[in-house]
């Protein structure tokens, strides 16, 4: 039970930070977007595979729908990313960061 309410307040903390910041890039104008975090033993594939990339909104949305893996959480992936427990975050991505 323990292990269950860690993971719903981990990711509730992690969709609220990741809500607050999708908010303000798409605020400033932000289309692109930088996935990022670290890559770790248990690292999902779809994760590792956009880990430290530039993408686009569209390219984002489009993967997403694409594929299914293990743990993936329903909603949308600017704000549950790689599903439950993810630690990778969504920034905006300017001319600076490509």
């Amino acid at each position: 039970m323990r292990r269950y309410a860690r993971q719903m307040v981990f990711d509730s903390a992690m969709q609220f930070d990741a809500s607050i910041n999708v908010a303000a890039g798409k605020e400033i104008g932000a289309t692109n977007w930088k996935y990022y975090g670290s890559v770790v033993t248990d690292t999902r594939d779809w994760c590792a595979k956009h880990a430290s990339k530039v993408l686009t909104e569209e390219y984002i949305r489009e993967a997403w729908a694409k594929n299914n893996w293990k743990g993936k959480a329903d909603g949308d992936p600017f704000i549950v990313r790689g599903g439950y427990n993810c630690r990778h975050h969504f920034r905006p991505a300017f001319d600076v960061d490509l």
